[in-house]
């Protein structure tokens, strides 16, 4: 009996110094930063706020610059994302994509294309900008700064910042059904291989 009564003595004490799972409010008044990343928009007349903390990696060629934004932490929908093509066998430098810091890149541009790209759920099949001449479709960049080197798929990649706006009018490969996706206001990562 004097075992087992020591026993629980032992299982109180020892439950007595475990760790507090409860969390208090820091006193100091100190705030944290908000998640800086976000894709807001329009699609179909429905209002998005894509601000998840789940970084997106997007699969593209060395002439390619692209990401998306989720708003999701635990799954990659909803999703939107821009992609920048430059012609087939060019590689973008870092200084080829800080010069477009203040210009507008045209959906049906021929030198350097911008594909806006929207996923509602994974059922549901990607929208993407309409890339013929005379196209609305539109990204413009504010803003570019470096966040980090990185690996992706055992390539060398650096990741960036993007802050602007865009627009256009959205189709699907499934049908011929168009949306229009506006009030783009994003602040996401890309990546761009080295």
């Amino acid at each position: 009996m004097k075992k087992l009564t020591n026993l629980l003595l032992l299982a109180v004490l020892l439950g007595a110094c475990s760790k507090d799972k409860t969390t208090t409010t820091p006193t100091n008044n100190t705030t944290t930063a908000p998640f800086p990343y976000y894709f807001n928009f329009s699609f179909g007349g429905e209002k998005y706020n894509l601000n998840a903390d789940n970084e997106q990696y997007m699969y593209f060629n060395e002439n390619e610059v692209g990401g998306y934004q989720v708003g999701s932490v635990i799954d990659v929908y909803p999703s939107a994302g821009i992609r920048l093509t430059w012609p087939n066998g060019h590689k973008v430098t870092e200084a080829e994509l800080m010069a477009l810091v203040g210009k507008t890149i045209s959906c049906a541009d021929t030198n350097i294309n911008a594909e806006i790209s929207f996923s509602k759920s994974e059922p549901d099949v990607y929208w993407y900008s309409i890339h013929k001449a005379g196209a609305n479709g539109y990204v413009k960049i504010d803003k570019i700064t470096t966040v980090r080197k990185d690996t992706l798929l055992g390539a060398p990649v650096t990741i960036y910042a993007i802050n602007g706006t865009c627009t256009s009018t959205m189709y699907n490969y499934n049908s011929s059904d168009t949306k229009e996706f506006t009030g783009g206001e994003f602040n996401f990562r890309v990546t761009r291989r080295d």
